[in-house]
């Protein structure tokens, strides 16, 4: 009995000196070495995880647009909402967990798209801008916020149809871009953002003939998110078009009670015939996480 005794103290002495070890060793690196800590983690054979979540936001921003794509700390914005809806859109991102922002991308120059850009530059830093031609043509908020982010080290790039990039794990492509098309709208910048199994479609204020466009040009259309064009007018998402992107949820960003009479009747029952629709005028901000190859969607108001 005392010999088993003496066996377990000996054990426990061990497990405590390797524990101080273990410590001292951890401070030492620390100091040692600007505190970077992945020097320990590799000495023990393992890496730390990364932080953060895949997410998209659908924020809340009245009648306007304004989409968080966000993934492992990454964060991408498409659009900032009206001018009207800046205070709340910066809140909203703060409340997202935003610390700055890896590529904003403008969809098109009407404000209840550009709104909030200036308060989006001044409260985060901006890595990359993609836009159309702003050095053709640009609105009062684009000409500030192509300022904004060139001052401060970051890069403005004109939209081009193919262009991609990685924003974590998310791929996210222009799709579709027609700035030879007389109407604003039609030239909206058309965006997939693809995570695992997973496809988010964003089409600005895209209308009838950019989508025609789109299914001309043989784009691949299919998705699981989509968020519908130009607010739920009837200019917007045709039946072949809905029908090319045969989408498991409709997000429709749509301010309460707007004079535009968004989402039309006729659109919302096409929509519904496909898909699940949701509107931020009466759900508020809508998330979708990926979580293990799985989707799921909260909403602010249940």
């Amino acid at each position: 009995m005392a010999k088993a005794y003496k066996s377990a103290k000996r054990t426990l002495v061990i497990v405590l000196v390797a524990i101080i070890s273990v410590t001292l060793l951890i401070v030492f690196f620390a100091n040692n070495s600007g505190g970077a800590l992945d020097d320990v983690y590799r000495f023990f054979g393992v890496l730390p995880q990364e932080s953060g979540e895949d997410f998209v936001s659908f924020i809340d921003v009245g009648q306007g647009d304004s989409v968080l794509i966000s993934s492992n700390g990454y964060n991408a914005l498409v659009d900032t909402g009206p001018p009207e809806s800046q205070e709340s859109l910066i809140e909203s991102m703060g409340e997202l967990g935003v610390d700055d922002i890896d590529v904003l991308v403008v969809s098109h120059l009407h404000n209840d798209h550009t709104g909030g850009i200036k308060a989006v530059c001044e409260n985060y830093s901006v890595d990359n801008l993609i836009a159309s031609d702003l050095d053709k043509k640009s609105n009062k908020d684009t000409d500030i916020a192509k300022q904004e982010v060139l001052s401060n080290g970051g890069k403005v790039y004109t939209a081009q149809a193919g262009m991609n990039f990685t924003l974590g794990d998310f791929e996210i492509t222009v799709i579709g871009f027609y700035p030879d098309m007389a109407d604003e709208n039609n030239r909206s910048i058309v965006v997939m953002a693809k995570i695992e199994d997973y496809k988010f479609l964003f089409t600005g204020d895209a209308q009838a003939k950019a989508e025609n466009r789109l299914l001309l040009d043989g784009i691949n259309l299919d998705c699981d998110v989509l968020k519908v064009g130009h607010h739920g007018s009837k200019t917007s998402t045709s039946e072949k078009f809905l029908k090319a992107a045969s989408p498991q949820f409709s997000v429709i960003s749509v301010g309460e009670g707007n004079k535009y009479n968004h989402p039309s009747a006729s659109v919302l029952e096409d929509l519904e015939e496909e898909s699940m629709v949701i509107r931020t005028d009466e759900s508020g901000t809508v998330t979708f996480h990926i979580r293990n190859n799985k989707l799921s969607c909260n909403k602010e108001k249940q």
